[in-house]
């Protein structure tokens, strides 16, 4: 949900300047906001708002619980106790793609990532999360029609 909320606000984000634009900072303060972002951010950061630092924040930030980085950790923890396979080793194609999405977010600097497109960058991440859902959903969730 993150990762739509914040390409939701992409254009937006491009379109304005980097500061000093008002009503952007407004939007950007009601984004965190409601994904219960705003403390974290100002105590984070101790400055006005930024969009860079609203969509590292929000993407990459390894802490904070609404961040896309620490929930795909979290998918990844739950799905290792579930199958019980260690740090090294993929128990199959769910926990593979959610170690490969990780490693992405561990590793990307923000700056990367606007270099390369936000907007593709988030689009990506969806891809990947519908892709993570649908191996969890088939491994855990469908029964085997016996015949």
């Amino acid at each position: 949900m993150t990762a739509r909320i914040v390409d939701v606000e992409y254009h937006k984000l491009v379109d304005s300047p980097a500061s000093g634009d008002t009503a952007g900072n407004h939007q950007w303060m009601a984004v965190l906001k409601s994904v219960a972002a705003y403390e974290f951010y100002r105590r984070q950061y101790h400055a006005g708002i930024e969009r860079e630092q609203v969509a590292e924040l929000l993407v990459l930030h390894a802490q904070h619980p609404r961040s896309i980085r620490f929930n795909i950790a979290t998918v990844q923890q739950s799905l290792r106790a579930i199958s019980g396979t260690g740090s090294g080793a993929y128990a199959d194609e769910a926990e593979r793609l959610t170690g490969k999405l990780l490693e992405s977010l561990r590793y990307d600097r923000i700056e990367d990532i606007f270099g390369r497109g936000l907007h593709e960058f988030l689009t990506d991440v969806q891809r990947s999360c519908r892709s993570i859902g649908e191996h969890i959903a088939r491994k855990y969730f469908y029964y085997a029609v016996v015949a």
